[in-house]
């Protein structure tokens, strides 16, 4: 997740901020009653051998909602699919985790309540926790990359490489600790801290921190994977083919339905517009993966069904990480999706995109239009003046010299090291 973070385009995410929210929040809580919705009834017609509450089955959704398409990405890198369609599916992926396991904490709560226990003022009370936990976790996220004082390390190369990864963890636990997102922590940290850690280091340290980071996610997605397996062999599961069946249609089925549903709810305030293309690559890109195992695996031994629930987990993410992830390359090829233009982008360009996102943003002002271009230079400009001085090395007085710097040394590094 911390990878994640750390390699996200922020640029295409600020821009597309809206819609991939939209599609992770919307998506994931709309699926998760969806799938709740339809296997409650079907067990309350006894067409599954262990029984289960309405609680059980909504902590069973949440997770199964989560989509981790770790194949699709690799695939879209490779072949280096449009930004437009890389940041949503990525960006959906990442805050569609996240959300997850609020709700999961949430569903977790009414359980500890026991169903006989619960009145109408602990709805209230845990739907705002939801907020809560997001927003408690978001805000230590946020502390922690602020906290991440690397200018203060920059002769000391090796220090600065371990803050890289133990502040961001540390970040995971505090929200661990005080019960709070630690997902979204985790994730926030990454998103904001990396721009100025590379202010604050070499190039060599740079590139050797990402490579790290990449390592360590690799390694960690395998442990998973690993766990996943033995899991498959000598863990304590029940197999319930219709229950597999019945979860696997709904997962297939209600994805395709929110994407559709969403994209046509967005597309009237979308300048790029999804596509029938799009869609279809969004609804195929719902693979389930880590985080859902991981959930699974830690809900509470008391559930009777949960051996059932286990072993619906991994024949769904067998499922789609071997028959989607499979098929994700020849669907993309056959469906002739655009590519993005892989030359590296000049100093002369940046400053023509530079010029042009001024001049919208004037455009904006003149019209007392508060648009995304306008929110984006107030963003830079805060950014510039505060927190750049404050958290990086840089030594010029003028605000716009530190920026144009900035700007400039990420692109002379595009363009002599593979970074």
């Amino acid at each position: 997740m911390f990878e994640a973070g750390y390699f996200m385009p922020n640029r295409q995410l600020f821009d597309n901020f809206g819609s991939v929210i939209f599609l992770a929040a919307i998506g994931t809580i709309s699926n998760a009653i969806a799938i709740c919705a339809t296997l409650y009834y079907l067990g309350q017609l006894h067409f599954f051998s262990i029984p289960f509450s309405l609680f059980e089955i909504l902590l069973f959704a949440a997770p199964i909602s989560a989509v981790d398409p770790v194949a699709v990405i690799a695939v879209f890198e490779e072949i280096h699919v449009n930004d437009f369609l890389f940041i949503h599916v990525f960006g959906e992926s990442l805050f569609n985790d996240s959300i997850t396991v609020v709700l999961y904490i949430m569903f977790l709560k009414f359980i500890a309540f026991g169903e006989d226990n619960i009145y109408w003022y602990h709805y209230f009370a845990v739907g705002g926790s939801f907020f809560l936990i997001a927003g408690g976790g978001i805000l230590i996220g946020i502390i922690a990359a602020v906290a991440l004082m690397t200018k203060f390390s920059i002769n000391l190369p090796t220090v600065s490489q371990i803050s890289v990864f133990i502040v961001p963890y540390l970040a995971y636990l505090s929200a661990e600790l005080f019960g709070m997102s630690s997902i979204f922590a985790i994730v926030v940290c990454g998103i904001l801290m990396k721009d100025y850690i590379k202010a604050n280091i070499s190039n060599e340290t740079r590139i050797f921190t990402k490579q790290a980071v990449k390592a360590f996610a690799q390694c960690t997605e395998n442990l998973a994977f690993f766990l996943l397996g033995i899991t498959s062999i000598i863990g304590n599961l029940h197999r319930d083919f219709a229950f597999i069946g019945f979860s696997l249609a709904c997962c297939l089925c209600y994805r395709i339905i929110a994407i559709m549903i969403q994209c046509s709810v967005l597309n009237p305030f979308k300048k790029q517009k999804f596509g029938f293309i799009e869609q279809i690559i969004l609804s195929f890109s719902g693979l389930r993966g880590a985080i859902a195992y991981g959930l699974a695996a830690s809900m509470p031994d008391t559930i009777k069904a949960k051996p059932m629930f286990l072993a619906n987990f991994m024949a769904c993410i067998f499922f789609s990480v071997f028959i989607q992830g499979i098929a994700i390359r020849p669907l993309l090829n056959f469906l002739k999706v655009e590519r993005k233009n892989m030359e590296a982008q000049t100093v002369a360009e940046n400053l023509n995109n530079r010029v042009a996102d001024l001049t919208m943003e004037g455009i904006e002002s003149v019209a007392g239009i508060s648009d995304k271009n306008s929110l984006r230079q107030k963003f830079e400009s805060f950014n510039t003046n505060y927190l750049v001085p404050f958290l990086t090395v840089s030594k010029e007085d003028n605000p716009n010299a530190i920026m144009l710097k900035r700007k400039y040394q990420n692109v002379l590094i595009e363009n002599v090291f593979v970074y």
